[in-house]
């Protein structure tokens, strides 16, 4: 639970078209380098993350609405799984930004990686998304590259930060 309003649970196939509706909100995807528009892309990948483990939707408590996803994915280079590192990403619907909560669904994920012995977090930012940098920082990453057109963006290669944490600090 993050705060009795809202919980974490483990992200299910089920929701892919909840999540689907929420990555395609221009104002989530904005920021980002999502291009997802099929519904059944998001089914794989709720699959693999379901496989996985490490990523949780967050859902209202009192309804069970799902409100976003906070966890992690592996980390590949090259199509190669990087060892003993997870790249953190969230998303929030709109009406639920300001209220601290990807702050606190961040910081249980670094709890959770912590338990689970995963040495080292990443996360990648679009330069200019101040949001989600004031997340990072609150939960402890640092800035450790600045990765010029990393990421295409419908279309356009972006600039975009590179963070790292170790969960146990």
């Amino acid at each position: 639970m993050l705060d009795g309003t809202f919980v974490l649970r483990p992200l299910a196939e089920a929701d892919a078209a909840d999540w689907l509706e929420l990555v395609t909100n221009p104002q989530v995807y904005g920021p980002t380098s999502w291009a997802v528009t099929e519904l059944e892309v998001l089914r794989a990948a709720s699959a693999r993350h379901a496989a996985f483990g490490r990523r949780w939707a967050v859902v209202r408590a009192a309804d069970g609405a799902f409100v976003g996803t906070c966890g992690a994915a592996r980390v590949e280079a090259a199509g190669v799984e990087v060892a003993g590192e997870a790249e953190v990403a969230y998303e929030l619907h709109p009406a639920d930004w300001g209220r601290g909560l990807a702050t606190a669904a961040v910081r249980a994920y670094v709890e959770e990686c912590a338990t689970a012995g995963i040495p080292r977090l990443v996360a990648h930012t679009w330069v200019g998304n101040e949001p989600s940098r004031r997340v990072l920082e609150r939960c402890g990453f640092t800035p450790e590259e600045l990765l010029p057109a990393f990421r295409s963006c419908r279309g356009e290669l972006r600039d975009f930060v590179r963070w790292g944490r170790r969960p146990d600090r």
